[in-house]
């Protein structure tokens, strides 16, 4: 049932301003992109579909069973990610919009680009010391 709204859901959803261009110029300078999110991996991959992302995203480590501690701001679901690729998790970097994304992030040990979409998020990502704070994916 939660599945369900989730895919509805992503029927609606816009594409945050500025990422499609990020997703194409990290691709494009050989970089890759995982998807991770506390959403269904069944709800990622048809919003990816929908907005025509997809063939940009390498992978999707998102939620896929019912164990809520697997659940950010757990490193569980990136630490999956990490694991897929082998590279040690310095070398990743983890763009998140909520709290619980960068408590993952420095749980999981990779570099952390916070990413203040809404008013107040700024103050409350500061507290968090991540590497970076943007509040537009043009900054990337």
């Amino acid at each position: 049932m939660f599945q369900e709204c989730e895919v509805a859901a992503v029927q609606t959803a816009p594409a945050t301003p500025g990422t499609p261009d990020l997703l194409r110029r990290t691709v494009a300078s050989g970089g890759a992109v995982t998807i991770v999110s506390n959403n269904s991996t069944t709800a990622a991959c048809r919003y990816l579909l929908r907005v025509g992302l997809e063939s940009l995203v390498r992978g999707i480590s998102a939620r896929d069973d019912a164990q809520i501690h697997h659940l950010k701001p757990s490193p569980y679901l990136l630490q999956r990610a990490i694991a897929a690729d082998g590279d040690p998790p310095g070398s990743y970097v983890m763009v998140g919009d909520s709290m619980p994304d960068i408590e993952a992030a420095r749980a999981a040990g990779t570099v952390v680009i916070a990413f203040a979409n809404k008013p107040g998020k700024y103050g409350r990502f500061a507290s968090l010391a991540p590497d970076v704070i943007m509040t537009s994916m043009a900054d990337l």
